[in-house]
């Protein structure tokens, strides 16, 4: 799980290839959701665009939402996120492991995480008993 947005020309794009890197070597072990830190502009459609745009298969999910919950889920995650006056947002980047029965399991912070080990740990998390 991570927080991104449609029209993010820093970061986002690394933590999507990063994430999409992992999705190759993790097969069909695991989801992949990103909840959207726009939610204004990203409507269910423009996200759609965005998937197609990625090649985002069907293990991705992106969600958005009304602004108080996003900002919620954000904030329960401890992602900081503040937009600009030039309608960017600055923002935390984060990936979130989370286990079967819902739990966080490994939280990693900023960018550089490796996909094999990414997808090392969703394999410790599949092979965990429900």
């Amino acid at each position: 799980m991570t927080f991104v947005y449609a029209n993010c020309h820093g970061t986002c794009p690394a933590l999507v290839a990063t994430l999409q890197a992992t999705a190759a070597l993790a097969g069909e072990r695991a989801l992949f959701v990103a909840v959207t830190l726009d939610p204004e502009r990203d409507t269910p459609a423009a996200l759609a665009a965005y998937a197609a745009r990625w090649g985002l298969g069907d293990s991705w999910h992106l969600l958005t939402g009304p602004p108080a919950a996003v900002d919620a889920a954000r904030r329960a995650f401890r992602v900081a996120a503040e937009r600009r006056p030039d309608g960017e947002i600055a923002h935390a980047n984060v990936i979130v492991l989370v286990d079967r029965r819902g739990r966080v399991a490994y939280t990693y912070r900023g960018l550089g995480q490796a996909p094999r080990e990414l997808a090392a740990a969703l394999g410790r998390l599949a092979a965990e008993r429900g």
